[in-house]
């Protein structure tokens, strides 16, 4: 798998203090997207799970709280999907609450069911139209759709998403090669980002 970034504690895609991470490589080049510098498949050396362990571990003797669940978005994670249920079987063992985003309709992936999309308690699925972006807590353009695992796990993201509504609350991380913005952007938001920073530098 190739992962662009594991970042924690994520808390603006999903409820709680979650581990974010951010497969390398997608071929939708969706206009608007957050994350474009994340399309080329070649962005990122490939790792294995025992790379996403040790990161996991790193975080439990450095003292982090629990982790509270797992946000798994892009790129595109179902184009290695092997590698996708390789991590998903690590993945369910750190936590029961994995959300997961994809480009591919949940109907395009029905070969994955019972190993991927099943392990997962949220799935996100749809490309991202920029017109149609719609100010939701977790979703990017109100044509995606959102599939609950069960209703106690609906219940739990209801009341994130409304606790977060209206709100487009982002988060910021810094890395080695620049920023990164966490969360579901307004339209236009990279432009307006861009701008803003070239006022400051």
């Amino acid at each position: 798998m190739r992962i662009a970034r594991i970042l924690y504690p994520v808390l603006t895609l999903g409820p709680g203090r979650r581990l974010g991470i951010w497969v390398q490589g997608c071929k939708r080049a969706c206009p608007g997207c957050a994350n474009p510098e994340l399309w080329d498949p070649e962005g990122a050396g490939e790792v294995g799970v025992d790379f996403l362990a040790a990161a996991v571990n790193r975080l439990s003797r450095q003292g982090a709280p629990g982790i509270e669940g797992v946000t798994i978005s892009g790129g595109e994670p179902f184009l290695d999907p092997a590698g996708l249920g390789d991590m998903m079987d690590f993945l369910c063992t750190v936590t029961s609450d994995i959300l997961l985003y994809t480009g591919f309709r949940r109907r395009e992936l029905a070969a994955y069911e019972e190993r991927i999309l099943s392990r997962a308690a949220v799935i996100i699925d749809g490309p991202y139209l920029q017109e149609h972006n719609c100010g939701h807590p977790l979703k990017g353009s109100e044509n995606q759709t959102i599939y609950y695992r069960d209703e106690e796990t609906r219940a739990v993201y209801t009341a994130y998403e409304e606790e977060m509504r209206g709100k487009h609350r982002v988060q910021s991380f810094s890395l080695r090669e620049g920023k990164a913005v966490l969360g579901i952007h307004e339209r236009n938001f990279r432009e307006d980002y861009e701008r803003r920073r070239d006022l400051y530098l």
